[in-house]
């Protein structure tokens, strides 16, 4: 579980901050590109460049939320199907082996005393 949710964060980090700013920007141009028609190119670039990171703020957390939550839920089966396989085959083993000595320690026993 903690490696599913390192990962998770680190991933939804990375991709948040990729597409935050990329839909800020997106979204900040076209903004921008409005108010510049309306009232001239300055003006247009301030508050297109303004309404972009807080776009981009307000989406990037969340997108980066979403997939490092998908990202991270994977990794986690992923390890704990790895962890349970690789412990599973040390426990099928010991236990293999304590029931396979009783047996053969019963089944001795009986066949010895016949």
């Amino acid at each position: 579980a903690a490696v599913g949710s390192l990962v998770g964060s680190t991933v939804g980090s990375v991709v948040g901050s990729i597409v935050g700013s990329a839909v800020g920007d997106t979204f900040g141009d076209s903004v921008g590109a409005a108010v510049e028609y309306a009232v001239g190119s300055d003006v247009g670039c301030f508050v297109g460049a303004v309404v972009g990171i807080f776009v981009g703020v307000l989406v990037g957390p969340y997108v980066g939320s979403v997939v490092g939550s998908v990202v991270g839920s994977a990794v986690e089966d992923v390890v704990d199907d790895s962890v349970g396989a690789l412990v599973g085959s040390d426990v099928g083993s010991v236990v293999g082996s304590v029931v396979g000595s009783v047996v053969g320690d019963i089944v001795g026993d009986t066949v010895g005393d016949t």
